[in-house]
């Protein structure tokens, strides 16, 4: 906060009299929607098991505000405090218990009216397309230039200003080739390829980078879906006809 030397918190009241306070929370500039404000939200989970491509979750919510706090002409309201890549905690509450459902971040904001707005919010994995990383040349030749698996996606993800969490089996791999300038998801993308892992920021505050494991490697599976739970309706979609391979 700028020019800001302290902050004084004083407590007005307590229901437990002649006891000592304990200060719990501390809020600036928080924005907290919750309950009736929340009109529609819908949560999209993309994974990639083998990173041929990096894929990212996003966020779809529509907000209700009865005072007209979205008016994007009043300088005091919610919209006037919204900047692009802020960061939003989703939970969702089931029988009374708080899921948390990840951390997005602010990518599209729209105001129909002063009463509604339509936000669009996408995970870390996402906005790394938005950070740049310089590239490096590790070349197995004399004299040989590798370099270890962690600090790769080290030197990557402090480009991107991401915390992240690394599988220990994917620690101490070596490995070399090249890495072109560009941005830091593809950087990304491209080293979990290498040392077969995937990234995954699903129900977590940070990218997650995990062991990739084939599905006949799984005994126990993490959810299992029956039949009585598939809707429907479920769209048949038949995939094009290979009826040639060319190898070059």
């Amino acid at each position: 906060i700028a020019n800001v030397k302290y902050i004084r918190v004083y407590f007005y009241s307590t229901n437990r009299p002649y006891r000592h306070l304990r200060l719990l929370d501390i809020g600036f500039d928080d924005i907290l929607f919750r309950g009736s404000e929340i009109k529609s939200a819908a949560v999209v989970e993309e994974i990639s098991r083998y990173s041929t491509e990096l894929k990212s979750n996003t966020l779809e919510v529509s907000l209700f505000s009865p005072t007209g706090e979205f008016s994007v002409v009043s300088t005091t309201g919610v919209f006037a405090g919204l900047e692009e890549n802020q960061p939003a905690d989703m939970y969702e509450e089931i029988d009374g218990v708080t899921n948390y459902m990840g951390r997005f971040y602010l990518d599209k904001w729209l105001s129909p009216t002063p009463n509604k707005m339509n936000m669009t919010l996408k995970d870390g994995i996402s906005i790394m397309s938005k950070t740049v990383y310089l590239g490096g040349f590790f070349a197995n030749m004399s004299p040989v230039v590798t370099i270890e698996s962690e600090d790769l996606i080290d030197e990557i993800m402090i480009a991107a200003g991401l915390d992240y969490e690394l599988d220990i089996d994917l620690i101490g791999i070596t490995l070399s080739g090249k890495l072109y300038i560009g941005d830091c998801r593809n950087a990304l993308q491209q080293a979990c390829f290498a040392i077969g892992a995937y990234a995954t920021c699903t129900r977590s505050n940070k990218v997650i980078i995990n062991k990739a494991a084939l599905s006949a490697d799984i005994v126990t599976p993490d959810y299992e879906l029956t039949a009585a739970q598939k809707g429907i309706s479920q769209a048949v979609e038949l995939k094009p006809l290979t009826t040639s391979l060319d190898l070059k």
